[in-house]
């Protein structure tokens, strides 16, 4: 009996002392908790375990209703958690937003909340503190209850709710402003342009639109080249307004414009540019965007023409000729070659002589030799042999000229042909920078058999328009003789002169020295037909010098000769060719002409 009061004695004295302890525990949690409501001073020690710190200024320093990010550190759950609070409880740690204009952080204790998220996948919550996931959600107030029937209960304080606002100011709507795409092109149609030239540029202001534009600006700075330009308003098109022109300007261009869409404006712009003028001459305009109005693309309002300085314009001019029409086999040739600069207007430097003599087939190319003068500031190369191929210096009103002696070859044939060029290549006009030169080939006869050097009674008959050359050696000597006979047939005790022309050559030049029909007097000669003797009246009525004239033999050198002084006709030299043509027919009559002998008198 005794045995069992002690046994429930003892029974309930664990008892008792059990509650006893839950009371104590019950007791510590209330009074903590009030505690730390009433006395925020309050700091609990630093070695319970947790990565809390109690003393942090995260829990003794945050203002009510402040939220500040939370190490993840601290989040671990203690090992006296499930100790001190009820089992299965759980903590929501949010974040406060940032950004957004109102924000809503609500900590809730053990009531029941009910969240709605994304379809994201959430977090099972196990014993400690919850993290809830990072997603966008809708977090809906909890429904609070009836408190749970505990036999001690813990009760935290409600969190304070804290609620940003931020005010949004709208943007400000701006109106576009209307657009226009302007445009221009100028060009004056030449990559070079001259001192002194004229220059014409056209320059086409447009509008594509999408809408019109009011005063809008062409401009357009005169370049340093350009001594003064007029400005002419070629065309308005699609109801263009506004364009002006200027006469004789020196100075910028400058017009306001209306352009609606699709319209267009032509200048036509004439520049007179400098004598002294240097470098490349560019020339810019611009069509200039008024304000008010945008463009998408202004790459296209401004356009620039440049043309580069060419050399110095000078109208170069070449001569050539060697004083002759004919040419001889063996013989020799000298040419004259002038090349001038008369009306520039600009100086020429190193412009370019050529004279082709060693691949002329009738000229002996390598015994050609020339020398060169200059006049009036012109300069040359002083001498050479062969070919010319010189570059020369012709300022205005200058020239040079080329003496070039060259042999014919020994079997000439067909004419000879001889061209000298210059070029430059700044000259305006090139008809005039080539020369050339053509010799007729004299071919000789051999005598007829019926025509000799002296008369015999016997003649050769020439028919009308031909003729006869003969290589015969008459010396022009300026001794006032007579050198030269001409005999023609004797008719009983006549000679019926007919129409005919002597003439002499060196090898260069024909000279005429006799002429029977041309109606000139042949005073060198003893057929002068003002003192002829008339039968009957004297002198014959015209035409003196008829075809078959009668002339007596008395009048007459050795009875049928007509001799010739050629000394009064033809410089002085050596000639050795004869020819003798018949006059065509008409005017000779019978259509022949009776040649006795041909003599040179010594």
């Amino acid at each position: 009996m005794k045995a069992r009061e002690g046994e429930r004695d003892r029974r309930d004295s664990i008892v008792l002392m059990l509650l006893i302890l839950l009371v104590g525990f019950i007791c510590i949690i209330f009074s903590s908790g009030w505690a730390l409501r009433f006395a925020p001073s309050w700091k609990l020690p630093a070695d319970m375990g947790s990565n809390l710190n109690p003393d942090s200024d995260f829990l003794t320093n945050m203002p009510i209703g402040f939220f500040e990010p939370l190490d993840p550190s601290i989040l671990t759950n203690p090992a006296w958690l499930d100790v001190f609070l009820t089992p299965g409880a759980s903590f929501s740690t949010l974040v406060p937003p940032t950004s957004s204009p109102t924000s809503t952080s609500t900590r809730t204790m053990p009531n029941t909340a009910t969240n709605t998220a994304n379809p994201i996948s959430t977090p099972t919550p196990t014993s400690g503190i919850f993290i809830p996931p990072t997603n966008t959600r809708t977090q809906v107030p909890p429904t609070i209850g009836p408190p749970p029937t505990l036999t001690a209960t813990s009760v935290l304080p409600p969190a304070p709710t804290h609620t940003n606002t931020v005010t949004v100011t709208p943007s400000r709507t701006n109106t576009p402003l209307p657009q226009v795409d302007l445009g221009i092109t100028k060009d004056d149609g030449v990559p070079i342009y001259n001192k002194g030239s004229v220059l014409t540029y056209t320059i086409a202001v447009m509008n594509t639109g999408p809408n019109a534009v009011t005063g809008a600006v062409v401009t357009d700075a005169i370049p340093a080249q350009i001594t003064d330009w007029t400005w002419a308003c070629a065309a308005q098109n699609g109801g263009a307004t506004g364009c002006d022109a200027v006469a004789g300007s020196t100075t910028d261009f400058a017009d306001t414009v209306n352009l609606p869409n699709g319209a267009s404006i032509v200048y036509t712009v004439t520049a007179n540019v400098s004598v002294v003028a240097i470098g490349n001459l560019s020339n810019t305009a611009n069509v200039n965007l008024p304000v008010g109005y945008s463009d998408p693309n202004p790459g296209n309002n401004s356009a620039t023409d440049v043309n580069t300085l060419a050399p110095a314009v000078a109208d170069l001019q070449i001569t050539k000729t060697d004083n002759a029409t004919h040419y001889a086999a063996g013989g020799s040739k000298q040419y004259i070659i002038t090349v001038s600069n008369p009306t520039g207007p600009g100086d020429v430097t190193g412009a370019m002589v050529d004279d082709d003599l060693l691949t002329n087939p009738n000229l002996v190319g390598a015994s050609a030799v020339w020398s060169c003068a200059g006049l009036g500031g012109g300069s040359c190369t002083a001498n050479g042999v062969g070919d010319i191929k010189d570059s020369i210096d012709l300022p205005l009103g200058s020239s040079v000229t080329y003496t070039v002696n060259v042999s014919v070859v020994a079997s000439p044939s067909g004419n000879l042909v001889n061209t000298a060029t210059v070029s430059s290549p700044a000259d305006p006009d090139l008809s005039n920078n080539s020369a050339t030169d053509t010799d007729t080939l004299i071919v000789t006869n051999p005598f007829p058999p019926n025509l000799g050097t002296t008369p015999d009674g016997s003649y050769h008959s020439l028919s009308a328009g031909s003729s006869l050359t003969l290589n015969m050696t008459v010396i022009a000597n300026s001794d006032g003789g007579y050198d030269l006979v001409y005999y023609e047939f004797e008719n009983g005790g006549f000679v019926y002169l007919d129409m005919v022309r002597i003439e002499i050559s060196d090898g260069q030049n024909w000279y005429t020295v006799f002429d029977w029909g041309d109606e000139f007097r042949d005073t060198n000669t003893n057929m002068d037909y003002a003192i002829l003797p008339a039968p009957g009246t004297a002198p014959f009525p015209p035409p003196e010098e008829a075809d078959e004239r009668q002339i007596p033999t008395s009048s007459l050198y050795n009875n049928t000769g007509v001799v010739i002084n050629i000394d009064a006709i033809v410089p002085p030299g050596t000639y050795s060719f004869v020819r003798i043509t018949a006059y065509p027919q008409p005017p000779d009559v019978d259509g022949q002409l009776e040649v006795d002998a041909i003599e040179v008198l010594p």
